[in-house]
């Protein structure tokens, strides 16, 4: 059923399919409200009403949110780190934003701001990489291209961490994720948004943001070479057929080669303008096909060993019937993660998630649960980070 509520209403769990102002205005209303920063997106952009569907999220009387800021039953270490995580995401967002804007009236940024966003990111997925993760992975509220630019620093972050790259090198390559939409600050907002195919001359017009991006940041900021490599390059494909320069294999820098496969993942896998989200198992196999004459090999592989075809947060349909969701990658068998467990075969709840790994098997060495599909978060009527909390 679906119910006109007030903003203040709204809370993690609630599942919104319309607001009082346009849908181009406010992209990101139609989706699982996953947490506070959700409504706090909608609260900026002056909304005053939605309509929540009851039948695919919680209703009015449901589950209220914990006053430590986390989903309510979460324990508080997690609910602090899980805050701690959105806080710095949000922050980051700002920064993101408010560094594109200086770039589209010609100004310098304040190089400070990058240097903390980029250490406070990698200190954080050094320290514990699943809040961030979680975080990531489960939101995609406001400005569409600063999330974006977020989410591509720690999945960057998680691969460079898994690759043993050192502090340094996972320093270069999040603030060149951070950066490397900063182009787009030049590009009419119209082309950005438009949901349908751009015409030649709008591709080409959107395409000049590597180009205009390196040359901002070569010329109104002192920056490390490989921060603008990721920038200029992470359009370019192993076989030439990118852009800007039309470069091929190893001209291709390999910060750029990471960034172009990671920024490719993030931003199919997750909602944006014109599409919807796609399921991460379908986009790392679909990526897997053009491996070598478009992706990097080794940058693919990084990328499928530490993220798995089911990241952290995922909604996992098994083929026993039970609803469960990712929590910990398994890089030696990819397809079968740890997950927490859900509901029981015959679809009903179960009080407490248990944690189980894919790979238990039977007496007769048969595995025990197998991976049918993973389930969008608007099909879901619960929050995945309070699951993954319970099972912890």
């Amino acid at each position: 059923m679906r119910k006109r509520i007030a903003v203040d209403q709204l809370r993690p769990g609630m599942c919104v399919v319309s607001a009082d102002r346009g849908w181009l205005r406010v992209p990101f209303v139609r989706k699982f409200v996953s947490d506070e920063t959700v409504v706090e997106a909608l609260k900026r952009e002056r909304v005053g009403e939605v309509v929540i569907d009851t039948d695919r999220g919680e209703d009015l009387a449901g589950p209220r949110v914990s006053p430590s800021g986390g989903p309510a039953g979460l324990p508080e270490t997690l609910a602090a780190r899980m805050a701690e995580a959105s806080q710095l995401r949000r922050r980051a967002m700002e920064k993101v934003g408010e560094m594109t804007r200086r770039m589209s009236r010609g100004e310098a940024f304040d190089e400070s701001d990058l240097s903390w966003m980029g250490q406070a990111l990698v200190e954080k997925m050094r320290e514990d990489p699943m809040p961030m993760l979680s975080v990531s992975a489960l939101s995609n509220d406001g400005d569409y291209h600063a999330s974006h630019s977020v989410s591509l620093a720690v999945l960057t972050l998680h691969v460079a961490k898994s690759a043993g790259c050192s502090v340094e090198e996972m320093t270069l390559l999040a603030e060149g994720a951070l950066l490397h939409d900063i182009g787009k600050g030049m590009a009419p907002e119209a082309l950005l948004r438009k949901p349908g195919k751009l015409t030649p001359e709008e591709a080409k017009v959107v395409r000049m943001h590597a180009v205009l991006g390196a040359e901002y940041l070569q010329s109104r900021a002192i920056l490390p070479k490989e921060v603008v490599w990721f920038v200029s390059h992470h359009h370019e494909r192993m076989n030439g057929s990118g852009y800007p320069n039309g470069l091929r294999g190893d001209d291709i820098s390999w910060h750029g080669r990471v960034g172009g496969l990671l920024d490719v993942y993030d931003a199919l896998v997750h909602e944006n303008y014109y599409k919807d989200s796609a399921d991460p198992a379908f986009v790392l196999k679909l990526m897997g096909r053009w491996v070598g004459d478009l992706y990097d090999p080794e940058a693919y592989g990084l990328l499928a060993n530490s993220m798995g075809p089911y990241p952290v947060g995922t909604v996992l349909l098994l083929d026993t019937g039970e609803l469960a969701v990712s929590c910990q990658p398994n890089g030696s068998i990819s397809d079968r993660p740890v997950v927490a467990l859900v509901s029981y075969t015959d679809g009903s709840p179960r009080r407490t998630a248990d944690l189980t790994p894919l790979t238990d098997k039977d007496g007769v060495g048969e595995y025990r649960r197998t991976v049918v599909k993973s389930i969008p978060l608007q099909e879901v009527h619960f929050n995945p980070l309070t699951v993954m909390a319970g099972a912890a």
